[in-house]
């Protein structure tokens, strides 16, 4: 797989991503109730987010070269990938909109339990810190 190729989709999931931040700093500052999962998440989408610019940043400008479709960097973007999807699909349903009273108070609802939460906290931290060793070997 060539660069080029996990450039364009990683800069696809890292506007997802940077999405999926936006949600959250209007949950976290929107609800006055939020919980301090949220706050946390959004530390960690943010982190994601730097690592995945400076990923793409990295394959755009500095890299030629192809990648085994079993590279761990390939590895890594897909499942980050997933990852980033399935958490945009949970929090859409936070995301700050006019509507009902009914819609309103769906929206206030935290949509983890504490192992789901758990869980994606832990895979969004490994992700980043592969990202950040990726380029740190790569002298970037």
């Amino acid at each position: 797989m060539d660069a080029f190729t996990i450039f364009t989709g990683a800069a696809g999931f890292l506007s997802l991503a940077l999405e999926i931040s936006k949600i959250l700093k209007a949950y976290v500052d929107g609800v006055e109730s939020a919980p301090e999962e949220a706050r946390n998440l959004l530390v960690e989408v943010t982190a994601l987010c730097h690592a995945l610019g400076q990923l793409v940043q990295f394959l755009q400008k500095d890299y030629e070269g192809n990648f085994a479709q079993t590279s761990a960097l390939v590895v890594a973007t897909d499942a980050c990938k997933d990852q980033i999807t399935n958490l945009y699909k949970k929090l859409k349903k936070i995301e700050v909109r006019s509507g009902k009273v009914s819609q309103l108070m769906e929206r206030l609802k935290w949509p983890f339990r504490k192992e789901d939460y758990d869980s994606t906290i832990s895979t969004i931290q490994r992700f980043t810190q592969t990202f950040q060793f990726s380029l740190t070997i790569s002298n970037w």
